[in-house]
């Protein structure tokens, strides 16, 4: 195997060897003193030289640790290092990587050196040294050094300390600013409440600590070695807030609230494209790429409030063109017993009463998961959506003798809602003419099926507007036109996210205010959000396995895996992958995945568990396999397991798809994975740090990616 090596042992063997340097370098030749001369830390009390050791040896490392602390916050930086990085160098999430980095400098490299080193300097008066306040600013100019500097806080001469309101002022500062702010804004209970809040008591922190750096003479090697990189880290964000990949124009497509925890968001962002050999201006999309959203004139008590980020997945190739193809009908998203679920969930006893999710809270009342078969995908259209193709018959079989072709605003209005209404969750139901729709229905698919399309079970009443679904039929994409034929680049949608809603006891809270549609200011219009990214994360490992061919051409896909793993809205990564998946099957005939692809996702929303399953599960891929497990439902049990395997060719082989009631064992999964997987998690840093473990364990590559909790 050629040289590799990993960014954080790369960065972390830097900063520390610079420390080391820096040190010596002060205890022996001092090649550069500036004003700092003193060949010896030894005096004539060892209160003072323990002052002068410790001294040499927190401002040297400070000055290494100051200047890292910074560099390690450039967004722009370090999303374009991702991007253009060597092979040899192996990074996971790079942003979260520096941030981790970022808060161990913080707390371990200056915050304690700091205060040691702010503190240490009354330690001479445990031997009763005289002290000499002086009443300016600086202390007096002390005219035996060479060069002319100002005196020793514990002076050779006179044996003395001195004090100045300098001295003080920094104490005091220093103080506040790493034995106060910096601790609340860190703290989870502060930042759960205020969490925008929290990031300005951080930034304004880390403001009053530059200043510290630079405002005397005293720290005159900073003005040279942390100026720099203080600058860097100005006008990397200043590019990162007002231009690089930020837009003001993001439109809301479509919003669709699970439940009260968990939301599906779909936007259009500009400039953002999947071919950029047509698109050479545009921005090229990776796997699970980070988004900070904001709302347009968010203030709280007219502060602007901080863009917070967000994993995305991505509508490669326009593999789903519409957001409604997304969304069933109310009747479906209701009922969780509906059969248009791939894993449905009924009554125990009355498998065909419907059921809400009001109803799973009575415990007197038992239900059991099922499962509906996955069908394979028509031949030559591997991604084919059932709703489009079912559109497209009835299209054509209207205008066969014209030899017209279906248009984006044709597709656009098949679908188009009569009117908007707002019906509880529960009790939602469609615009449309219900029942009547039924033969039409029942025609069409007689159609598909002498066509010999197949296609999953579904409802095909159009998707309204109601309290939980949004849908904005004003979109103008680019390069889009009225007439623009559907089989050109119209997209409708091309960013989506999974958004889990925090709580918090004031309305201030971001997630809180998307779930309520704040975003969205009247559902006639275009409405638009605040969009920074797509900025890299380390899901973008997951396309060269993808694509992987020459060390994986001979081998046997069971021998090799990739495995997603995810709780909650750690999805989106997943969503992503099959939609890139289902983007190269489409663009690309010849495709074939060289490892097989086992994907495990975990949560306790029923809604977003139906969703997610459902949409994974809807298109079956050669050697792609779910498995998901819904969590926190004791009422519910599972299916005979019998129905998760199949005999083909006299062989017990497993299904695509399964599905249990209760937490997943990932220990179990991956010590049953193959030998040389490559395993991908978010979700909650807890299970992400056993995860961590067991694949060190396991010897298993292990990608480090966002974790929430």
């Amino acid at each position: 195997m050629a040289f590799q090596v990993k960014y954080t042992h790369l960065m972390t063997t830097l900063i520390i060897f610079f420390m080391i340097i820096f040190v010596i370098d002060r205890f022996t030749s001092n090649v550069w003193p500036l004003y700092f001369t003193s060949a010896s830390p030894i005096v004539d009390k060892w209160s003072a030289s323990t002052f002068f050791i410790v001294g040499w040896i927190c401002g040297r490392e400070l000055i290494v640790a100051s200047s890292f602390i910074f560099l390690l916050q450039c967004r722009v930086f370090w999303n374009w290092v991702f991007e253009h990085k060597p092979a040899w160098l192996l990074v996971d999430d790079i942003m979260i990587e520096n941030n981790h980095m970022h808060y161990t400098l913080g707390w371990a490299a200056i915050a304690v050196p700091m205060l040691v080193h702010t503190w240490l300097v009354f330690l001479p008066l445990v031997q009763s040294t005289p002290v000499v306040f002086h009443s300016t600013w600086y202390r007096p100019i002390d005219h035996s050094l060479d060069p002319d500097f100002f005196v020793e806080t514990y002076s050779h001469h006179d044996h003395h300390m001195h004090i100045s309101i300098n001295d003080l002022v920094a104490l005091i500062i220093l103080t506040i600013t790493f034995a106060v702010v910096f601790p609340l804004a860190h703290s989870q209970r502060f930042r759960s409440r205020h969490w925008s809040i929290a990031q300005y008591m951080h930034q304004l922190a880390a403001f009053s600590y530059a200043v510290e750096l630079l405002r005397t003479p005293l720290t005159a090697h900073c003005w040279f070695l942390c100026a720099p990189f203080i600058l860097m880290y100005i006008v990397d964000r200043t590019l990162a807030t007002f231009y690089y990949r930020y837009t003001d124009r993001a439109t809301v497509v479509g919003q669709y609230n699970f439940d009260d925890k968990y939301i599906l968001l779909c936007l259009w962002v500009p400039d953002i494209y999947y071919h950029l050999e047509r698109y050479p201006a545009g921005i090229d999309r990776q796997i699970g790429d980070v988004f900070w959203l904001n709302t347009k004139g968010f203030a709280y008590r007219k502060l602007p409030q901080a863009a917070h980020p967000f994993t995305s997945f991505y509508n490669h190739n326009n593999s789903v063109p519409t957001v409604m193809d997304f969304l069933q009908s109310a009747e479906v998203r209701s009922d969780l017993a509906h059969p248009a679920h791939k894993f449905p969930i009924a009554k125990r006893k009355n498998k065909d009463e419907a059921v809400h999710a009001s109803d799973l809270r009575d415990r007197d009342e038992s239900f059991v998961l099922g499962r509906t078969a996955t069908v394979a995908p028509a031949a030559g259209n591997k991604t084919a959506s059932v709703s489009a193709e079912v559109e497209l018959a009835a299209h054509h079989e209207n205008n066969s003798h014209a030899g017209s072709s279906l248009t984006q605003y044709d597709a656009v209005n098949i679908r188009s809602p009569q009117s908007i209404t707002y019906i509880p969750e529960d009790t939602e139901q469609d615009v449309g003419d219900g029942d009547g729709d039924d033969e039409e229905v029942v025609r069409l698919r007689q159609k598909l099926d002498n066509d010999k399309i197949q296609s999953p079970p579904v409802t095909f009443n159009a998707v309204g507007n109601t309290q939980s679904v949004f849908i904005n039929q004003n979109v103008h994409q680019d390069e889009i036109s009225r007439g623009a034929s559907l089989k050109a680049d119209a997209w409708q949608w091309n960013v989506g996210f999974i958004i889990a809603v925090h709580p918090r006891e004031d309305k201030y809270g971001f997630t809180e205010r998307v779930a309520k549609r704040k975003a969205i200011k009247k559902e006639d219009e275009e409405n638009y959000m605040m969009s920074y990214g797509p900025y890299r994360s380390s899901f973008a490992n997951i396309i060269p396995f993808l694509n992987e061919e020459t060390e994986s051409a001979e081998m046997d896909p069971y021998e090799s895996a990739i495995i997603l793993i995810a709780t909650g809205a750690g999805c989106s990564y997943m969503l992503d992958a099959i939609l890139y998946l289902r983007g190269k099957f489409k663009s690309d005939a010849k495709f074939r995945l060289k490892h097989s692809v086992r994907i495990h996702f975990s949560c306790r929303s029923i809604r977003l568990f139906q969703w997610a399953t459902n949409f994974l599960s809807e298109v079956q891929m050669e050697n792609v396999q779910i498995f998901a497990n819904l969590t926190s439902h004791k009422n519910i049990h599972d299916y005979d397991e019998k129905e998760d395997v199949e005999i083909q060719e006299n062989v017990l082989l497993p299904k695509a798809s399964q599905a249990k009631v209760g937490r997943a064992s990932f220990k179990t999964v991956l010590r049953q994975a193959p030998h040389a997987s490559k395993v991908f998690f978010c979700g909650h840093p807890r299970i992400q740090s056993d995860i961590k473990t067991l694949c060190k364990e396991l010897h298993f590559t292990f990608y480090d990616g966002h974790s929430f909790g």
